[in-house]
């Protein structure tokens, strides 16, 4: 064999044994560099919500469970649950489930892609805590936003490795579709999201979503139809009732 035919044989081979090495302590390698390089969004967490100082005009409520201020000309309808603003329509939408109870009748995972058994193997992979099954899709949803990185992928095979990529592209879809941050609040965990701004009103889609540690299942929802400053405002009194 002439030396020039050796030497690439050499350097041929060891490129293989590299590959193999890659292959077998980084087998997601290339799952990797492909979602950094496709999803813009891949390396986001969910930051800390800004809190704005609440004008002292605002009146104090107490709805399902949640302490919240709302500018004084506010109107709190009969059910309880709206806040009607002076011109008579809807500004805050407060509702509280139990997702227990809820799962009863659908099965959260029936939606996914893959199987219940899947995502459970994927989350034994990384080392992460399975979501609840009473509020599994939420749950999943603020999982791939805050705690799903691109390096989770690489020693990932199969099947888990085909979950990991779903979950890689929900995560940068649902940060195009709206901003996250998490709320400080005692007594619950507590997220805030705003959707793209409505091109018509210019007005941000802004929603709270609230899990009393005192609650297994409950989850307290909070719809938004203000200008975003007001929403910010009330977002910021927000507290767990002591009642």
């Amino acid at each position: 064999m002439k030396k020039p035919v050796k030497i690439l044989c050499i350097a041929g081979g060891v490129l293989a044994a590299a590959g193999a090495a890659v292959v077998a302590f980084a087998p997601g390698l290339f799952t990797y560099l492909n979602v950094l390089r496709k999803y813009p969004n891949i390396i986001k967490t969910i930051p800390v919500f800004q809190k704005y100082s609440v004008p002292q005009n605002y009146v104090q409520y107490t709805v399902k469970g949640l302490t919240m201020s709302v500018p004084a000309e506010y109107t709190l309808k009969d059910s309880g649950l709206v806040f009607i603003g002076a011109d008579g329509k809807t500004s805050v939408l407060v509702t509280r489930h139990d997702e227990t109870l809820l799962a009863q009748y659908v099965n959260p995972w029936d939606s996914q892609k893959y199987t219940e058994a899947d995502y459970k193997s994927y989350f034994r992979a990384v080392g992460a805590p399975f979501p609840k099954t009473a509020d599994a899709r939420t749950e999943l949803l603020w999982y791939c936003k805050g705690t799903l990185m691109p390096e989770d992928c690489l020693k990932l095979r199969g099947m888990n490795r085909k979950v990991f990529k779903e979950l890689a592209e929900t995560k940068n879809s649902a940060w195009e579709m709206e901003d996250a941050w998490e709320l400080p609040v005692n007594g619950a965990k507590a997220y805030v999201s705003c959707g793209k701004t409505d091109i018509v009103t210019s007005v941000g889609n802004w929603t709270l979503t609230v899990y009393p540690d005192d609650s297994r299942s409950d989850k307290i929802f909070v719809v938004f139809r203000t200008d975003d400053t007001t929403a910010k405002q009330i977002i910021s009194s927000v507290q767990i009732s002591a009642e």
